[in-house]
């Protein structure tokens, strides 16, 4: 099943919109509370990621190549923490 450039820029919309109602969710939070805050700035940090790996000029590329995408494939997002 190809990977059709319409469906990556839902993708990335959908991230995007995650991502805002995190930093939405942590500006409201209470500032003592440090361990979800924590876990939601890692993620954060991942999704940024992502995000900017969509936004690259390569992925465009490749989804150019209209790359097909196999059902077994597993996408695996790795982040150290620093």
């Amino acid at each position: 099943m190809p990977v059709l450039q319409k469906d990556a820029q839902r993708a990335l919309e959908l991230l995007q919109q995650y991502r805002a109602k995190l930093d939405q969710r942590q500006q409201s939070q209470n500032p003592t509370k440090q361990g979800p805050a924590e876990e939601d700035h890692q993620l954060q940090q991942s999704l940024d990621r992502v995000i900017n790996v969509f936004q690259s000029q390569l992925f465009s590329a490749l989804l150019g190549k209209n790359l097909l995408v196999r059902p077994s494939t597993t996408i695996t997002v790795l982040y150290t923490s620093s």
